[in-house]
């Protein structure tokens, strides 16, 4: 994914911080299984599913 976001935009490469950035807001929001007794919410879904679309997109946005 980051791959693609950094060929999107060359300026992105090595911009750690702003490629996570641009990865979380593009992410879709996703809930905790039923059932699931290990960790917390972010700990079992992260920050969500990745929107490769998205994430793209706004690499080439800025």
């Amino acid at each position: 994914m980051v791959a693609l976001m950094w060929s999107a935009n060359p300026a992105l490469v090595g911009d750690l911080e702003r490629t996570r950035r641009i990865l979380t807001e593009t992410a879709s929001p996703a809930t905790v299984p039923a059932g699931a007794s290990c960790g917390g919410t972010r700990d079992t879904v992260g920050a969500g599913l990745v929107d490769a679309y998205a994430a793209v997109r706004a690499a080439r946005n800025g």
